[in-house]
């Protein structure tokens, strides 16, 4: 009993964190791969990112916080995307790559930078 409520509990807990990684609309996700597809681009040794992502979906725009990592220089490196989108996802507006990483913090985004 009490190991089926132990893997019941650790289910619970992966389908809420499968839930949050997940866009709550279509065009969002496709604003995603958007991103990558133009960060694909500029990296093209090894870069991996993240599923989950931060979205500001203030404003006319939707702005994407994405982490991410690629070779570089012969080190991974990890690599913050930031790019804004239309609303429907399809037009790439404006696209940024930068050392280090996004983190949560009281519903906002701030900046890890890479080495510190």
């Amino acid at each position: 009993m009490k190991k089926t409520l132990t893997v019941l509990s650790a289910l619970t807990i992966l389908l809420a964190a499968t839930a949050h990684a997940r866009p709550s609309q279509p065009s969002e996700f496709r604003g995603f791969e958007t991103c990558i597809e133009a960060a694909k681009a500029e990296f093209t040794r090894g870069f991996v990112s993240n599923r989950t992502y931060f979205i500001d979906r203030d404003g006319a725009d939707n702005v994407y916080f994405i982490n991410a990592s690629a070779w570089q220089a012969g080190d991974r490196a990890a690599l913050r995307i930031t790019c804004e989108t239309s609303r429907n996802g399809r037009e790439l507006l404006t696209y940024t790559s930068a050392p280090g990483r996004f983190v949560p913090q009281r519903g906002q985004v701030s900046i890890e930078v890479a080495g510190n």
